[in-house]
């Protein structure tokens, strides 16, 4: 399975709406995931309806909610700290098992931001 119709979907739907979805929990923490060699990933959605998708598989995720953040907010104030440690994006991530593909993060942006459906608001 290739990572184009989940990343092609992604920068649809963010180019679109300008907003970029993940979970949180009670604490305020933000879910990331621990990769086996040590890398940290951030998965992020691009819908409500997708994240809300994957709470309903996964029992950690009681008590989270599904919060967003317009993408301009996320490239001002996430993007620089992502960066700097390192931290994958995972587009669209699905399943029981939350499985899909990570992407730098300064990759993923530049894809949004080349595709055909993105309006940069700020030009």
């Amino acid at each position: 399975m290739s990572a184009a119709p989940h990343v092609r979907a992604f920068c649809k739907d963010v180019g679109k709406s300008k907003r970029i979805w993940t979970i949180q929990f009670p604490d305020g923490a933000y879910l990331k995931w621990e990769n086996f060699d040590g890398s940290v990933t951030m998965p992020v959605w691009s819908t409500e309806s997708r994240v809300k998708k994957v709470m309903k598989y996964e029992e950690a995720f009681e008590g989270a909610a599904p919060i967003s953040f317009g993408f301009d907010e996320f490239l001002r104030y996430w993007l620089p700290d992502l960066l700097e440690k390192g931290t994958g994006l995972g587009p669209n991530w699905a399943g029981k098992n939350l499985m899909g593909w990570e992407m730098g993060a300064q990759e993923l942006i530049d894809r949004v931001k080349s595709a055909p459906w993105y309006q940069d608001d700020t030009s």
